[in-house]
């Protein structure tokens, strides 16, 4: 097995009025996690749990690897949770796909917008904070288009926030 590590337990005994020590089972091996695994097997990672053990990223749980180490990889590869895992996997959607970027630059104006109300409303800024922020945003940022048409004054901040769009 690789890079097990041995422990041994050892107990007194009065043998004759002195004490020995004598050891009271076989050597025990146990292997611990190896990293090289995971260039083999791209659901696995160090798990948290100890050396002896390591976690599945499609099961989503612990195992111990310390009685067999790689063969122990190898059966959990091939057990029904991990199959139903990988099965689960196939159908399920890719998360970027709910993601949608903001292409248009109208899009971005209005990100930008309601980023900045959101920040207002975070932090107590005063709403007529945005008018004096909308006429300098274009002068600070000269080259971009989106701080050009940047337009959320007090009323229209007003109204993102409340959501009265």
């Amino acid at each position: 097995m690789e890079d097990c590590g041995v422990s041994r337990g050892l107990q007194n005994r009065k043998m004759d009025g002195g004490e020995e020590d004598i050891p009271s089972k076989k050597a025990k091996r146990l292997c611990k996690y190896r990293e090289k695994w995971e260039k083999e097997f791209n659901f696995l990672k160090k798990s948290r749990v100890g050396h002896g053990h390591a976690f599945c990223t499609i099961c989503s749980c612990d195992f111990s690897v310390s009685h067999g180490g790689r063969t122990d990889v190898t059966q959990h590869k091939r057990s029904a949770k991990h199959k139903r895992g990988l099965e689960a996997q196939k159908h399920a959607p890719v998360m970027s796909a709910f993601v949608t970027r903001n292409t248009t630059e109208a899009d971005q104006v209005r990100n930008a917008e309601v980023k900045m109300a959101m920040l207002c409303a975070k932090h107590n800024i005063s709403f007529t904070f945005c008018d004096d922020f909308k006429k300098c945003v274009a002068d600070m940022f000269p080259d971009s288009a989106i701080a050009r048409k940047y337009s959320a004054g007090k009323t229209k901040t007003t109204q993102i926030v409340k959501g009265d769009d």
